[in-house]
């Protein structure tokens, strides 16, 4: 009886070995469960210093990092805080300009049809472009961003063509843009103090305050200042504001004066026949394409604008194309309007108006504002 015992617990053990075995090869160990909890995808690490983990944008992890170091230094990248209305604010502020007011100009060298098309396909060519630019700044495969467009040019064309290609066009158009900025800045100051003292055409006032190098050098002293207050583009947005209402302001009172005053007499929309030859024919409508293409602006500054936006499980690029669709909206209703309402005011009339030396004085002050 007792040998009967000993073979059945044998036979027993030996069955609980079979199926501890036969199951440890269906199930894994608790070591290798284990790993698999603790495994999390490699880093990449992008142009610029950014890091990104994960497959995807929409694959990150809890340790996802936006931004390196040096990313939290410089005023475009230091906070992303941005949403639809700072965005759509930005945007618009840095494409509507002087510029917009030559549209009728450039309507009297191509009449009203030519005008209106070359008017549309350009517009419709700055919305294709910037949604090129929109959808370039992140990337989907692993969710780098490109705020600047250095950092694009390199990974688009290389190292050494990315660098020719956008690091010197950058630097003249920056440098351009500052020097521009102190000209009209200082010379605003310098107007603004003679009216105070009396008027441009008070003698009393010539000779008596700043040079205009001086005023230049206040003028850089005030924006100096300024910017203290405004560390990072996301803090530009009130400045924005003011920039953009002032902006539909003036578009939308100069058009609509222009056709509540009527049209004076002698208009016509013939092309001007100051043109004697093809060549000159050709010289007024490659100018014209010239004015239109400058009416609209502000493709430098799309890709920093969206890197104020931050990062979640959201695409980008739509949340920031709502605020392109809004913005040049407006600017739409701003730019049409003035061109087709000023031509139609004033016709071939509007070269006489710009050029008049009676006007003189006013153009100078709209355009240093």
């Amino acid at each position: 009886m007792m040998e009967e015992g000993a073979v059945v617990e044998v036979k027993i053990e030996a069955a609980a070995s079979r199926l501890s075995s036969s199951s440890s090869r269906v199930f894994p160990e608790p070591a290798a469960a284990d790993i698999y909890e603790d495994w999390t995808p490699a880093e990449v690490l992008a142009v610029g210093g950014i890091s990104v983990r994960g497959e995807s944008a929409l694959e990150r992890n809890a340790s996802y990092r936006e931004l390196a170091p040096i990313d939290s230094l410089l005023p475009i990248t230091e906070s992303r805080n941005g949403n639809f209305f700072s965005v759509t604010l930005l945007l618009l502020s840095s494409g509507i300009g002087l510029q917009a007011l030559l549209l009728p100009v450039a309507f009297t060298s191509l009449g009203w049809a030519w005008g209106i098309i070359c008017l549309s396909l350009v517009y419709v060519w700055q919305l294709y472009t910037i949604w090129l630019l929109v959808d370039l700044h992140e990337s989907a495969a692993t969710g780098t961003r490109f705020s600047r467009y250095a950092h694009l040019a390199i990974v688009a064309f290389g190292q050494t063509a990315g660098k020719l290609t956008a690091i010197f066009p950058t630097m003249y158009l920056s440098g351009g843009a500052c020097v521009l900025f102190i000209i009209n800045g200082g010379g605003t100051l310098e107007l603004f103090y003679k009216t105070m003292c009396g008027g441009v055409e008070d003698p009393s006032c010539h000779g008596v305050g700043p040079t205009g190098a001086e005023w230049f050098l206040v003028f850089i002293c005030l924006a100096i200042l300024v910017s203290i207050f405004f560390p990072n583009m996301n803090s530009l947005s009130s400045i924005a504001a003011i920039g953009s209402v002032t902006g539909v302001a003036y578009c939308t009172v100069l058009w609509t004066l222009s056709l509540s005053k009527g049209r004076p007499e002698g208009v016509v929309y013939d092309p001007p026949l100051v043109s004697t030859s093809k060549v000159d024919r050709f010289r007024d409508i490659v100018n014209a394409l010239t004015l239109i293409s400058l009416a609209f602006r502000g493709h430098n500054l799309v890709l920093e604008i969206q890197g104020t936006m931050p990062s979640n499980t959201t695409p980008m690029r739509r949340r920031m194309w709502k605020g392109v669709v809004a913005s040049y909206a407006i600017i739409a209703l701003c730019h049409f309007p003035l061109a087709i309402a000023g031509y139609w005011a004033y016709g071939n009339l509007v070269l006489n108006i710009l050029s008049s030396p009676v006007n003189y004085e006013v153009i100078k002050c709209y355009i240093n504002y």
